[in-house]
């Protein structure tokens, strides 16, 4: 949509009365003038009338905008933390961060483990030697490509989703609409 707004905005009461001059003016001027026929005192009167407005417009400093409505995704950036911390393979002792490193690794599901006590003694040493080998950021990265890959799809539908790692410098690695990671 155009709109024209004036730099300069005059009062309505200014305005008429600045239109009415010129009119006044305009037909006075080309009523006394002699040796010109009618038809064209009155052409040379819209004319001059037309001439006068466009200056009284151009010092009105007029402008146009436009306004446009742009509908956009949002955008949810999902940071990977790739300091040296995140190289770090934590202790885990306590039944409740072994399955959580299992459900990051996709070892057991999510929902599975209600019984955090029962679930970790289910895990075999294979599993075991898996989680307490795992860094931080072996979890972080199954979790997004894994674990919780199924949120991520299902919040891509309404939401443009864009990974990042971030340590000393911020990268992106993919975005929803291709499989980089």
């Amino acid at each position: 949509m155009n709109l024209i707004t004036l730099g300069r905005p005059v009062p309505i009461y200014l305005f008429a009365l600045v239109v009415f001059v010129i009119l006044a003016l305009t037909i006075y001027l080309y009523l006394k003038a002699k040796g010109i026929n009618t038809g064209m005192r009155f052409r040379l009167s819209l004319m001059r009338i037309a001439a006068l407005g466009l200056i009284v417009f151009a010092l009105l400093e007029p402008s146009t905008s436009e306004t446009k409505t742009i509908t956009r995704k949002k955008h949810l950036p999902v940071l990977l933390d790739i300091s040296k911390s995140m190289s770090l393979k934590d202790q885990r002792k306590q039944p409740e961060d072994i399955v959580e490193a299992a459900t990051a690794l996709g070892l057991v599901e999510s929902n599975t483990a209600q019984d955090v006590n029962q679930t970790a003694l289910q895990l075999d040493n294979k599993q075991r030697t898996l989680i307490s080998s795992a860094s931080r950021l072996d979890l972080a990265a199954k979790l997004i490509t894994k674990s919780a890959k199924p949120v991520f799809d299902e919040l891509a539908q309404g939401v443009d989703i864009n990974y990042y790692t971030f340590g000393n410098t911020v990268n992106m690695i993919g975005s929803s609409d291709k499989d980089t990671m």
